[in-house]
């Protein structure tokens, strides 16, 4: 029982650890360097802190503001992957369709599930 415990909040931080690591990526890349934060690596495993002083204060900062979040709070919220394969499924829709007397039925198509999703998802976090 522990060690399921365990295993759920370790799978927890690494999740975070990943979108921080996304994150500073993205916010740091450069045409020479990749934004990747750095954290030695001994036998193949990585050291769970950083480097830099400044990328461990922002991984903690993270970490805490990770920690505030609730899942009510999360869940009127659609992940970004789901929103940038939505508007990249309406741009192709749009493309496609643009002069077609279907494109307002198949852009609904599209669109409805998600705000559908999302009206359950954040009335089942307010119960």
């Amino acid at each position: 029982m522990q060690s399921e415990k365990a295993a759920a909040a370790n799978a927890g931080v690494q999740d975070v650890r990943e979108a921080f690591e996304a994150w500073h990526r993205s916010k740091f890349e450069t045409k020479h360097c990749t934004g990747q934060p750095t954290r030695d690596m001994h036998n193949g495993i990585y050291a769970e802190k950083y480097g830099p002083e400044s990328q461990q204060l922002m991984w903690e900062a993270w970490q805490a503001a990770a920690a505030t979040r609730t899942p009510a709070a999360d869940a009127g919220e659609l992940p970004d992957h789901i929103i940038r394969e939505a508007v990249n499924q309406v741009r192709d829709i749009a493309l496609e369709f643009h002069s077609h007397g279907s494109l307002r039925e198949r852009l609904s198509g599209a669109i409805v599930p998600l705000l559908k999703a999302r009206a359950a998802a954040t009335s089942a976090g307010e119960q």
